[in-house]
């Protein structure tokens, strides 16, 4: 069984792709993301080829990527719809040309996780007793970037966003919100965390 992933790929996704390897090794699938190799070793038509030879096509496009995009455009063409699987954060509005397709939307990472692997059983497994289920710890995460320096280092924020370092924190501007949800609704996982410190730093 091979699985065309249309996903983003980098820092800010390592643990959606986490997510995705541990999917997979427990259902003992042939993962393909293109973005884990270099695209100038890659033309379209060996992504086309690859999109072709799978047996089902999952994206993801939280990031609106345009290479997600039109991947997800060839696959809807060239595959049984009911082989594709559509995955997108909650926190932002699908592109309009995509609502006549049904979408699996998600608001943190263990959803994400739960939502992928119900989808993949259901095409695996004809009998749902057969079907199986990944184990993945989530860890608490809290930054509370104080540090303007630091959250350049180590974040990456929507194309447009505007953000200013106060004495509480960084203030986002000109973005949906909460910024790292744009991207991958996270929060959810984190919701029990405490504020922002109100003290100058």
């Amino acid at each position: 069984m091979k699985i065309f992933f249309a996903v983003p790929c980098g820092d800010f996704y390592s643990l959606q792709n986490e997510i995705i390897d541990k999917i997979c090794k427990t259902h003992s699938i042939d993962k393909v993301i293109i973005e884990e190799i270099s695209r100038t070793n890659y033309l379209w038509k060996d992504i086309i080829d690859e999109i072709d030879t799978a047996d089902l096509f999952v994206s993801d496009i939280s990031s609106r990527s345009p290479n997600i995009v039109i991947e997800l455009g060839y696959a809807i063409k060239a595959k049984p719809i009911d082989n594709i699987g559509i995955f997108v954060s909650k926190n932002i509005q699908p592109f309009s040309d995509i609502d006549g397709f049904k979408r699996q939307e998600y608001r943190s990472y263990s959803e994400f996780l739960e939502l992928l692997e119900k989808w993949i059983n259901e095409r695996l497994y004809s009998n749902p007793s057969s079907y199986k289920q990944t184990s993945l710890s989530f860890p608490k995460f809290h930054e509370e970037f104080l540090d303007l320096n630091k959250f350049i280092r180590l974040w990456d924020t929507p194309p447009g966003c505007q953000y200013n370092l106060e004495f509480d924190g960084l203030h986002f501007t000109s973005s949906h919100m909460p910024i790292i949800s744009n991207h991958l609704a996270l929060l959810e996982n984190y919701s029990d965390l405490p504020p922002f410190p109100r003290t100058p730093s």
